[in-house]
C-alpha cells in the first residue's frame, strides 16, 4: 500500500481571511489517496476550524482562544514531533519564522510560503529563506523580491491565487440597477488600511449623500475603525459586517468593490469580483461569418427599460439616472454594443453617434453609426424602452442573428434561401470559468492576451469619439430646448 503523506499546515490562526481561505480551499483539495491534510493553529478555535473539519481535515490547536498561546514559539516543536508531518507547509509571518526554524531542528522538508507585498520584510526572508527547501509565492512582483533578496530561482515558484468557478458566479441585477453600496472584503488589519478608505469615503459623501460603505469581515483593528464611525459624521453610514466564508450576496448586492491596502500579493477578492468577458461566442459567430460571404450590413441593439426611469418621472433622482455617476445610456448599455461591434467586424473607417437627453440629465437613449468599407453598421441602446430585436449580421449570401448582446445565449444563421440553422455556443453556467481559465493561460505564458487588448483599445476610442460627437460630458446641466420638447 502506498504511505498516504501527512501535510501539516502551519496558521497563525483559522480567522476569516484571504490567506486561510487558499489553505483551506488547497488542503481541502488534496488528494486523499496520496496526502493526508492537518492543519495547527498557533491560537485556540476560531472561525474556520469547523469548516475545516467538514472538509475532511485534520484541525489542532495550541491555545484555548482567539490569541497567540503563551510560548508558542517553544510549543510548536512538541506539537510537531507528535504530529509527525512528512512535509511541513507554513503560511503567514509567524508560522514562517518559527516553523522554517523548527522544520531544520527537526528534519522535515519545509515548503515555505510568501503572500502578501510585506511578507518579505515580515518573515525576515533575507535570512530564513535558506530554511525552507523550496517557497512559493502567489505574485509575479513577490517573486522578484524574493529573487532580489538571493532566493534562487530552482527554489521558488509563483502560483497565482484560485477561485471556486462553482461559487463565484455573476449576479443576475446588472450594476447600475444596484443601490449606491461600496462594498470591502478584508480583514480588518494594518495592511488593508481601513482608515484611508474611511477617508476617502467621507469626500464621496459630500457629492453622493445616499452612498454606503459596507466593510465585512473581522480583525485587530475593528475596535479603533468603529470607534472612528462613531466620532464622524460619516460613520452612519458605514456598515461593520462580520466575516463569513461565503460572501456572495455581499458582491451581489454592491455597486462598487473597494480596496485601499497598502499592499497585497495578489487578492481574492478583486479576482472573485471581477465579470467574464471571455467564452466561446466570438468564435463560433466569427466562423459562422464566414459562411455568409462579404458583409453588407450589422445591427446591434441593447433596449432595456430602467426601474429607475419611473422613479426620475417621479422626481427621485438615483445613480443610474444620475449624470455625474456617468449612469447615461452609452456608458450603461451601449458599451456592450460597440464591444461587439469590434470584436465582429474591427475598427470603423468612421462613425456618427447621437444622443437623446433627459431634461438636464442623462443620454436616456442614443444611436451610432459605424461606417466600414462597402457597409454600415447600426447601434442603439436605450433606458428607457424595450426592444426585442435580435443583433445581425447579414451577408451576400446569409444572415445570422443572435442575443442579448450583452452575453448571448442563442446564435442561428442561415443562407440566402435555405432555413434557420443553429450556432452551437456551448455557454457554461458559471460565468467566470472563461475569464480564469484564459488567465491562467496567459500568466503561463499559453494564451496572448494581445486580442483582448486590442478589442478595449478599439471600443475605448469609439467610446471617446461617441461621446463628443453627442455631448455627453457627465455633467448637470439646465435643461435645452429639445430636451424639454422631446420629454414632456
Amino acid at each position: 500500500m502506498a504511505h498516504v503523506m501527512r501535510i501539516l499546515f502551519l496558521m497563525e490562526d483559522l480567522c476569516y481571511g484571504g490567506t486561510q481561505r487558499q489553505m483551506l480551499e488547497l488542503a481541502g483539495r488534496l488528494d486523499r489517496s496520496r496526502f493526508a491534510p492537518v492543519m495547527l493553529t498557533l491560537t485556540g478555535p476560531t472561525d474556520l476550524d469547523d469548516l475545516a473539519r467538514q472538509a475532511g481535515i485534520e484541525v489542532h490547536t495550541l491555545g484555548h482562544d482567539r490569541r497567540l498561546a503563551p510560548l508558542f514559539f517553544a510549543r510548536v516543536g512538541a506539537a510537531l514531533r507528535r504530529l509527525r508531518p512528512d512535509v511541513l507547509v507554513p503560511c503567514t509571518a509567524l508560522p514562517n519564522i518559527w516553523g522554517r526554524i523548527w522544520g531544520r531542528a527537526l528534519g522535515l522538508p519545509v515548503l515555505g510560503t510568501v503572500r502578501g507585498g510585506g511578507g518579505p520584510r515580515r518573515q525576515h526572508e533575507r535570512f530564513l529563506w535558506r530554511l525552507a527547501q523550496h517557497i512559493v509565492c502567489n505574485s509575479e512582483a513577490l517573486r522578484e523580491v524574493l529573487r532580489g533578496l538571493g532566493v534562487p530561482s530552482d527554489r521558488l515558484s509563483y502560483v497565482p491565487n484560485g477561485v471556486d468557478t462553482d461559487m463565484f458566479r455573476a449576479p443576475v441585477t446588472p450594476v447600475s440597477a444596484r443601490p449606491p453600496l461600496l462594498l470591502c472584503v478584508a480583514r480588518l488589519a494594518g495592511d488593508k488600511d481601513h482608515p484611508t478608505l474611511l477617508r476617502a469615503f467621507a469626500r464621496v459623501l459630500e457629492r453622493h449623500p445616499d452612498a454606503m460603505l459596507r466593510l465585512v469581515g473581522d480583525g485587530p483593528e475593528e475596535g479603533r475603525l468603529r470607534q472612528w464611525a462613531a466620532a464622524h459624521p460619516a460613520g452612519k453610514r458605514v456598515e461593520f459586517v462580520p466575516g463569513r466564508p461565503d460572501v456572495r450576496e455581499e458582491y451581489a448586492q454592491a455597486r462598487l468593490f473597494v480596496l485601499s491596502s497598502v499592499r497585497e500579493g495578489q487578492p481574492n477578492v478583486l479576482l472573485e469580483a471581477m465579470r467574464s468577458a471571455h467564452g466561446p461566442v466570438v468564435p463560433a459567430l466569427r466562423s459562422a461569418m464566414e459562411e455568409i460571404g462579404p458583409i453588407r450590413g450589422a445591427s446591434f441593439s441593447y433596449c432595456q427599460y430602467s426601474s429607475r426611469y419611473d422613479k426620475w418621472k417621479a422626481g427621485i433622482v438615483e445613480n443610474a439616472f444620475d449624470p455625474t455617476m456617468g449612469g447615461g445610456a452609452l456608458t450603461d448599455l451601449g458599451v456592450y454594443c460597440v464591444h461587439m461591434l469590434v470584436m465582429l467586424l474591427g475598427q470603423p473607417r468612421a462613425i456618427s453617434a447621437h444622443a437623446d437627453f433627459l431634461p438636464g440629465s442623462i443620454d436616456a437613449m442614443g444611436d451610432l453609426t459605424a461606417r466600414y468599407p462597402g457597409f454600415n453598421a447600426s447601434l442603439t441602446y436605450s433606458k428607457i424602452h424595450e426592444s426585442s430585436c435580435p443583433c445581425e449580421v447579414a451577408g451576400e449570401n446569409g444572415t445570422i442573428q443572435f442575443g442579448p448582446v450583452g452575453a448571448p445565449r442563442w446564435a442561428r444563421w442561415k443562407k440566402r434561401g435555405e432555413e434557420w440553422k443553429t450556432i452551437g455556443l456551448a455557454i457554461c453556467d458559471k460565468d467566470m470559468y472563461y475569464e480564469i481559465e484564459d488567465f491562467i493561460a496567459m500568466v503561463r505564458g499559453e494564451l496572448d492576451p494581445a486580442p483582448w487588448r486590442h478589442w478595449s483599445g478599439m471600443a475605448a476610442k469609439l467610446l471617446d469619439e461617441a461621446r463628443s460627437q453627442a455631448g455627453i460630458d457627465y455633467r448637470p446641466h439646465a435643461p435645452r430646448p429639445e430636451e424639454t420638447r422631446d420629454f414632456v
